[in-house]
């Protein structure tokens, strides 16, 4: 074969023009062929299980389309232009597309998770995780290899041109010109979630994993190295943090003092009547403030309103004001109450994926969850089944304390209609309609039992919070010292209770978005305490977690 000319590593000093035109045309031709069969190859394992019926937003938006078939196309050419091999070239390319695809296609097929770019930092966990599961070949997967074999063979006999130097600098030059050119593009937040969305061809666009895929696999997986490395606050000094958290260390829970904790986020609830509005019936929250009257109670100022309840929630969870990217085990008050012997358990009247709290939740320290899918049946009226709750705790031995509180405000019509219908002021320039706008209620109510063994009382009402310093408030109550980076916290917890994602702060009372000195300095140690306490796994050691 090598004698036809097509074939041949050079064309014949001999050749015409035209022959060596058509012998270049076929050689490059299928290089970049190839590279784009390696994309569609990727495209094909991008879905999982959920099929192909999220990939047909792709042939509406030719964007999104082109945007999973430049990787290989760029990588090919930089290897073709440093080997002068395609065979070589697109094995490798191959191999690092495909290999990411078919990790991929395994992790949704285990976990429901897409992988991530993250996730490559993660080698020695994916490593564990993959112990625990059987790999199996099925037809997608099998058609897949069976493509690059294909490809790779072919090359290998009939594309064997070998460029001169000068072309060779030609393609490197090209790849590393639209790598460089297209980083930004792959990168752009406003071009994933808004030109590229095609939310309207996801079946639930609540679930993070349906966004992803519905993206495809390459482009997705090349945005999210934005945020695969999280970057330190400024002026971070790893050896400062670590000597103020140091200077404290983990208190435990005395065995006389251990009461039952139970935590209970209400989705879209607050209570509207401290908005002073006349016609709203007084007695639909009656059992809320019959609750309030027995408790410790106060507004907890959330970073979101209407959605996000992820951020309520992890925020009390780990106690961090900023959220990071969750891809391994991270500090977190469930680990704390596990390595002082408590079971440590979870549950959520949603399914599993939504805002992947399967893994994430395990991540944060929980030995088990329970979700729609193996617990829950219906949701029922919120203030009866705290009602029948508390009845239940009240009469019971166990010393409980509940924790109650609600994750954000509730949509109520465009443009907040029905807010402005009831006169609830949001001027987001007042302290009052900043509060209203992103404020809930929380409540800390203890049975009797509690209270005799801990010694208080759980009564009066509590400064507004942000949920990062919720769970300070419960250890004060119950007189518990808590983790070092808890007691670490205290301070600026007392004096700037709330740090918000508007870069606005509550500085003893006050709304503000200029500290004073003092308060720049307790915001400032504390993003460096966190920063550190996010990326220091410190319970290695419970059930061989590492």
């Amino acid at each position: 074969m090598s004698k036809f000319f097509l074939f041949s590593r050079r064309p014949g000093a001999d050749q015409s023009p035209g022959r060596k035109a058509v012998f270049w045309c076929w050689n490059w031709g299928f290089v970049l062929l190839s590279a784009l069969g390696i994309g569609l190859v990727c495209l094909l394992l991008a879905f999982g299980p959920y099929g192909l019926g999220l990939s047909r937003g792709l042939l509406d938006t030719p964007l999104l389309l082109l945007l999973n078939l430049l990787p290989p196309v760029v990588l090919m050419a930089l290897l073709y232009g440093l080997t002068g091999r395609a065979g070589c070239s697109f094995l490798v390319t191959a191999g690092v597309c495909v290999g990411l695809s078919v990790g991929n296609y395994y992790k949704l097929m285990f976990r429901d998770d897409p992988l991530l770019f993250a996730d490559l930092l993660l080698l020695k966990e994916a490593g564990n995780m993959a112990g625990n599961y059987k790999l199996f070949l099925d037809r997608k997967l099998g058609l897949a290899l069976a493509c690059v074999a294909v490809g790779w063979l072919f090359l290998h006999f009939f594309v064997r041109g070998r460029p001169g130097v000068r072309a060779r600098y030609g393609w490197v030059s090209a790849a590393l010109l639209l790598a460089v050119g297209l980083s930004s593009t792959y990168l752009d937040d406003e071009l994933y979630n808004t030109r590229t969305a095609n939310y309207e061809r996801i079946p639930n666009r609540w679930s993070a994993t349906q966004q992803y895929i519905a993206h495809g696999f390459l482009y997705p997986f090349l945005h999210s190295a934005a945020d695969a490395v999280e970057t330190p606050p400024a002026g971070y000094d790893k050896h400062q943090a670590e000597l103020h958290l140091n200077a404290y260390a983990d208190a435990g829970i005395p065995e006389d003092k251990k009461v039952n904790v139970v935590a209970i986020m209400l989705e879209a609830y607050n209570d509207f009547t401290r908005f002073g509005v006349p016609e709203l019936a007084q007695d639909v929250y009656q059992i809320w403030h019959d609750l309030e009257a027995e408790g410790y109670s106060g507004n907890l100022v959330t970073n979101i309103f209407a959605g996000g309840t992820v951020d309520t929630e992890r925020c009390f969870l780990t106690g961090y004001a900023d959220l990071s990217n969750f891809r391994g085990n991270t500090n977190a008050y469930p680990w704390y109450f596990r390595s002082q012997g408590y079971t440590v358990e979870g549950m959520h009247p949603c399914f599993e994926w939504f805002y992947n709290r399967l893994n994430i939740n395990e991540y944060l320290g929980f030995e088990d969850y329970f979700f729609v899918e193996n617990y829950f049946g219906s949701i029922a009226n919120t203030n009866q089944h705290l009602k029948e709750l508390t009845d239940y705790f009240r009469a019971d031995d166990e010393p409980v304390v509940l924790v109650l509180f609600g994750d954000h405000n509730p949509w109520m019509g465009d443009g907040n209609s029905v807010y402005a219908a009831m006169g609830i002021d949001f001027n987001m320039d007042t302290q009052e309609g900043f509060l209203n706008y992103y404020s809930t209620r929380y409540l800390i109510w203890a049975n009797d039992a509690a209270k005799a063994a801990l010694g208080k009382d759980f009564q009066g009402e509590g400064p507004d919070l942000g949920p990062c310093f919720l769970m300070n408030k419960v250890f004060e109550l119950c007189g518990w010292e808590g983790p070092a980076y808890l007691q670490a916290t205290n301070a600026v917890a007392e004096r700037i209770p709330v740090i918000h994602s508007t870069g606005r702060y509550l500085e003893n009372g006050v709304l503000t978005g200029q500290l004073s000195p003092e308060g720049e300095a307790l915001v400032r140690d504390y993003k460096a305490l966190e920063y550190y306490q996010r990326n220091t796994f410190a319970y290695s050691a419970i059930n061989g977690k590492d």
